[in-house]
C-alpha cells in the first residue's frame, strides 16, 4: 500500500483554546495508528524564537515561531520555503489546513509544494457568526444586496470574507465540512463542485461516565445535592446564545429556586454581559478556562447541557455532554439541527427570528424546563440514544476511515 504523509496546518496559539485543537488531538492519534501514513504537525505561531523540530507521539512537530507579527495568513512567502528544507515534496503528501482566511498562505505553499495535495477543512465560515446563523441573510448579501438590518461596514466585511472563502474552496483540491448544514451551503450558496466537497463529521472516543455518588460529588465542589444544575462550556460570544442563555436562566429561576448555571470559559468575557445577570448571580458560577478532565468534573454533577449557539459546525461540546450522558437542550442553529432530534435525543429550542431575543429566550427557558422535569425513564432513552450515535455516526474510528478513504482518492488521482 502506497505511503501517505499527511501535513496537518495548525495555528497553534488559537487551537489551544478551541474545539480545533480537540480535533487535531484525535485525529492525528487515530491517523498515526494507520500503517503507511507519516504525520507531521506544523504548528504556528509557537513559542519559540527558531524553526524547531520536536518527535511526539502523533508524529513529527514543526514549530514555527510568529513571523510577520504573527499574521501567518500573509507569510506563506517565509514560511513554505522555510519548510521545504525539511519536508519533500511529493504526490502522496495531503496537507490539511485549519484556519481562514487562509488563501495567500495556501497560494505559496502550492509554489514550494506543487505536486502535494490541499485539503481545506471548514471549522468556521465568515457569515455565521455576525449574522447569527441566518442563512437567508447571507444569500442576500452574496447577491450583492444589503439587508436592512445588516450595516454597512457588516455587510462589506462578509462580501470580502465571502470572495476569499470562496478563493480558498477554488485552491483546495478537496473541502471537508463537518455537517449536513455546511454541506448545503457549499452546494447552494458558494457553488462549490460536489466534486470537491466531502461530508465528514467529528469524532470522539467513547470514556466511562462518572456519575457515582453524586451527592458526595456536588457537595465537594460546593452545590447543595437539591441543586438543578445546568452547565454551558462554550466561548463567552453573543453568538454562541449567551444572552438567549442569560435570559431563560432568570425566566426558570422563577419556578425552580435551586437552579445553578456553571459557565466553563473565560470569565473576563462574560462580565461584558453583566447587565443580563446581575440580579441572579447567586444562580452562576464561574469555573474560568479549565482543562477538559476538570470540564469532566463538573459534567458528572449536571443535569442538564446547554447549547444555545446560533451556529455551529460539528460541536466537541456537544459529543462531550452527550458522552457525559445528561440531559440536552439544544437550538436549532446550524450544525447542531444535524446533531439532535426533538423528541429522541434532545430538548430543542427553535431560535426563530434572530432579532427576537427574548422570543427565543422563552423557548429557551421552556426546554430547559422541560429537561429537568424529565422522567428518568426519558432521561435514560435520551442518554442511550447519544450513546449509540457516538459509537457509530461521531467514532474516532469512523472519522479517521473516511479520512483516509478520502486521502487514498487523492493521492491515486496521480
Amino acid at each position: 500500500m502506497t505511503a501517505i504523509t499527511v501535513i496537518f496546518v495548525d495555528e497553534h496559539s488559537t487551537s489551544e483554546n478551541n474545539g480545533i485543537g480537540t480535533y487535531r488531538n484525535i485525529l492525528l492519534s487515530m491517523l498515526n495508528k494507520e500503517v503507511n501514513v507519516t504525520v507531521i504537525l506544523i504548528s504556528l505561531n509557537s513559542q519559540c524564537t527558531d524553526l524547531t523540530t520536536y518527535t511526539y507521539k502523533n508524529g513529527v512537530e514543526f514549530a514555527v515561531p510568529c513571523v510577520n507579527g504573527g499574521n501567518w495568513r500573509d507569510a506563506g512567502e517565509i514560511i513554505w520555503p522555510l519548510l521545504k528544507q525539511y519536508i519533500v515534496d511529493s504526490p502522496y503528501n495531503v496537507v490539511l489546513f485549519n484556519h481562514s482566511p487562509c488563501e495567500q498562505n495556501m497560494l505559496h505553499m502550492k509554489r514550494e509544494f506543487p505536486l502535494s495535495k490541499i485539503v481545506f477543512l471548514i471549522h468556521n465560515q465568515g457569515w455565521c457568526s455576525p449574522l447569527f446563523g441566518d442563512a437567508s441573510l447571507f444569500l442576500q448579501i452574496t447577491m450583492g444586496n444589503k439587508p436592512q438590518i445588516v450595516s454597512e461596514e457588516t455587510f462589506r466585511r462578509i462580501s470580502n470574507y465571502y470572495n476569499t472563502e470562496q478563493a480558498i474552496y477554488r485552491i483546495a483540491d478537496a473541502v471537508i465540512c463537518l455537517s449536513e448544514s455546511t454541506d448545503k451551503y457549499l452546494r447552494t450558496i458558494y457553488k462549490v463542485p460536489e466534486s470537491k466537497i466531502y461530508k465528514i463529521v467529528n469524532g470522539i472516543d467513547l470514556t466511562p461516565t462518572c456519575r457515582r455518588n453524586i451527592a458526595r460529588a456536588r457537595r465537594e465542589m460546593g452545590l447543595r445535592v437539591e441543586d438543578e444544575v445546568l452547565i454551558f462550556v462554550a466561548r463567552p460570544d453573543e453568538s454562541k446564545g449567551v444572552i438567549a442563555l442569560f435570559k431563560a436562566v432568570e425566566y426558570v429561576r422563577q419556578t425552580h429556586p435551586y437552579l445553578r448555571c456553571i459557565l466553563v470559559g473565560n470569565p473576563y468575557g462574560y462580565f461584558k454581559y453583566w447587565e443580563f445577570f446581575k440580579n441572579m448571580s447567586s444562580n452562576i458560577i464561574f469555573t474560568g478556562q479549565i482543562a477538559n478532565h476538570d470540564i469532566c468534573k463538573w459534567y458528572s454533577i449536571a443535569d442538564v447541557g446547554i447549547l444555545s449557539s446560533y451556529s455551529e459546525q460539528c460541536s466537541y461540546t456537544a459529543m462531550e455532554m452527550m458522552n457525559a450522558g445528561i440531559l440536552i437542550v439544544s437550538s436549532n442553529g446550524n450544525g447542531l439541527k444535524d446533531m439532535f432530534i426533538s423528541g429522541k435525543n434532545a430538548f430543542i429550542a427553535n431560535i426563530g427570528n434572530v432579532l427576537q431575543v427574548d422570543a427565543y429566550a422563552h423557548r429557551l427557558a421552556k426546554s430547559i424546563k422541560q429537561a429537568l422535569n424529565a422522567p428518568m425513564e426519558q432521561k435514560k432513552q435520551y442518554a442511550a440514544y447519544n450513546r449509540r450515535l457516538l459509537r457509530t455516526k461521531y467514532s474516532a474510528s469512523a472519522m479517521a476511515n473516511k479520512y483516509m478513504k478520502l486521502f487514498r482518492k487523492l493521492i491515486s488521482a496521480e
